[in-house]
């Protein structure tokens, strides 16, 4: 590996730690805000933590452990580990997408109840509950493991040396 590599590789993982810790930071702040206060144990507040728990999966779960192992793992290990780093390859894609899919969703939903907010105030307190927020959140998190999981198991490419990288396989020879 030549020194240009390291480098790229150095500041990726850097990049990834800081985002992480950033993340970290802030999903635990909603979490506790939510769970402390009543007044935020709404309908709402049920998508924004399912933001959260998306953006945990994006944030510590795959920048801190599957990225900075990933690229450095084919210039550590012989080639006898490289179906195990494949199957991490696969998993950290199926986890990435996982979380994209649910932010996504997540945002959908705040923006979609925020317009019933608007649009219908009167009706509001009836249309948006906080069962109905519950229901709403956990057919789209159903939805993004049916989506998600078969899409992401699909056979990845990557011959030994390779360097997985978002799902693409870089030739680092």
């Amino acid at each position: 590996m030549n020194e240009y590599m390291y480098n790229i590789i150095i500041f990726f993982a850097a990049i990834s730690i800081s985002e992480a810790i950033l993340c970290l930071f802030g999903s635990t702040l909603i979490f506790l805000a939510v769970a402390k206060f009543s007044y935020l144990q709404n309908a709402t507040n049920v998508f924004v933590v399912s933001l959260a728990v998306a953006d945990l999966l994006i944030g510590p779960i795959y920048a801190m452990v599957y990225e900075p192992v990933h690229l450095l793992w084919p210039f550590s290990f012989s080639n006898s580990t490289f179906s195990a780093w494949k199957m991490g390859c696969v998993a950290g894609n199926t986890i990435a997408y996982l979380g994209g899919c649910l932010e996504m969703l997540s945002l959908c939903a705040i923006a979609t109840e925020r317009f019933l907010y608007i649009e219908y105030p009167f009706r509001y307190a009836t249309i948006v509950t906080k069962r109905r927020a519950i229901i709403v959140t956990s057919i789209m998190w159903v939805f993004c493991f049916v989506l998600v999981i078969p899409a992401s198991t699909i056979s990845v490419t990557l011959r030994p040396g390779d360097m997985c990288l978002n799902g693409l396989a870089m030739d680092v020879n």
